[in-house]
């Protein structure tokens, strides 16, 4: 995460010169545990006798933190291409599905092997 630092009076615009950027890193397990505290998420929430799992998804569907990334069922080296639909069929299908849909569906081609693919965006910002 990071923010410029301007030079000038507030508020600032786009022509404002720079003076310096600021950023902070975190572990994967420190972004957990900031989700824990915020939000109460725990491993004994139910609804209606079924488990609740809490996570963080991005705009396009992909999922940033999950319980199975900070106790390493799903290696490292997995983590950063899980699609919502990967490990919640059932969610994804009523995040895309008709009526009022969060993710949207869109097609694109790879121009590399001309295959035809499916991606998301967000359509609660508007």
């Amino acid at each position: 995460m990071s923010r410029a630092i301007y030079v000038g009076p507030v508020p600032h615009g786009n022509d404002d010169p720079v003076a310096a950027v600021a950023g902070i890193d975190f572990t994967l397990g420190r972004f957990w545990s900031f989700i824990v505290d915020y939000t109460g998420c725990s491993d004994s929430i139910t609804d209606g006798g079924n488990k609740v799992v809490c996570f963080v998804m991005d705009e396009s569907g992909f999922i940033i933190v999950h319980p199975k990334f900070v106790d390493d069922t799903i290696p490292s080296s997995q983590q950063s291409s899980y699609w919502v639909g990967q490990m919640y069929p059932n969610l994804a299908a009523a995040l895309v599905g008709s009526g009022n849909p969060i993710l949207s569906q869109h097609r694109c081609n790879a121009f590399e092997d001309i295959a035809s693919q499916l991606f998301y965006t967000s359509e609660t910002r508007k």
